[in-house]
């Protein structure tokens, strides 16, 4: 005789095994942790540069200074921040020449530069394009003397006449990067900067009054080439003019010639 079939009760509620009590203490994982997402930390770079400009006298006949420079720029991308960072550059450099200031007289010059710049840049909207905001100061210091014995300036009523000039800076500009190759292996990049400020010069002139100062204006274009070595590394090449403008002390003064450096990312 058959047995006959139980009914199964769909609504019922599967048995289930009993669990022991959860421990207090969690179990650790033994998967490796995953590494942060990228604009997660910190990102730095170091740019050694050297910067040969030519840079005309403000005094003489069209004779210029040959001035090598030495510099620096490090920045810093903050956490989270990939499309902005800040850059802070600083440049040494001395120069000297002879020219002829007339009458057959022999001047010999000698000049120091120190330029240092701070500007903060915003790519805009994830592209290669950007805009920049900052300050710079520039010290410029000329001693100009006469190699013929026996004469003086009549502004100082001594062989040389000394001056030192400090300028003061608010700055805006535009750059970009523009890839030439498909892995971006070659780029070429450009900068235009537009400062404005104040420049007072001091010197050994006979007259206080002669001591200038007044409102100042710099262009700064720089057009360069940038070859990546590897991730972290790259070297460029650039061509740059500077535009100094003073009413009163530099009368438009156009320093300009080649450079190039090496930049470290870490």
């Amino acid at each position: 005789m058959e047995k006959p079939i139980k009914e199964l009760n769909v609504d019922a509620k599967p048995k289930t095994k009993s669990k022991k009590p959860a421990s207090s203490t969690p179990k650790m994982s033994t998967k490796p942790r995953s590494s942060p997402p990228r604009g997660a930390a910190y990102t730095y770079t170091l740019t050694p540069r050297f910067q040969y400009l030519m840079i005309p006298q403000t005094r003489g006949n069209d004779e210029s200074f040959d001035a090598p420079f030495f510099g620096l720029t490090a920045g810093v991308t903050p956490p989270g921040k990939k499309d902005f960072d800040i850059q802070a550059s600083i440049f040494y450099g001395q120069a000297d020449s002879r020219s002829d200031v007339g009458l057959s007289t022999l001047t010999n010059a000698d000049a120091e530069y120190f330029d240092t710049e701070i500007l903060l840049r915003q790519y805009i909207n994830e592209s290669n394009a950007y805009v920049a905001f900052g300050g710079r100061y520039l010290h410029i210091e000329t001693d100009d003397t006469l190699a013929n014995s026996g004469l003086t300036f009549a502004s100082s009523g001594a062989n040389n006449l000394k001056t030192e000039t400090d300028t003061y800076l608010g700055e805006i500009g535009v750059g970009y990067s523009s890839a030439i190759t498909e892995n971006s292996v070659h780029q070429l990049f450009g900068q235009f900067v537009l400062g404005l400020g104040y420049a007072s010069e001091e010197n050994n002139k006979l007259q206080s009054d002669d001591n200038a100062s007044g409102f100042a204006t710099l262009f700064d274009l720089n057009l360069g080439y940038q070859y990546a070595v590897s991730d972290t590394m790259s070297a460029h090449a650039r061509y740059r003019a500077i535009l100094l403008s003073d009413e009163n002390i530099f009368n438009g003064t156009i320093a300009h010639g080649p450079e190039i450096g090496v930049t470290y990312k870490f």
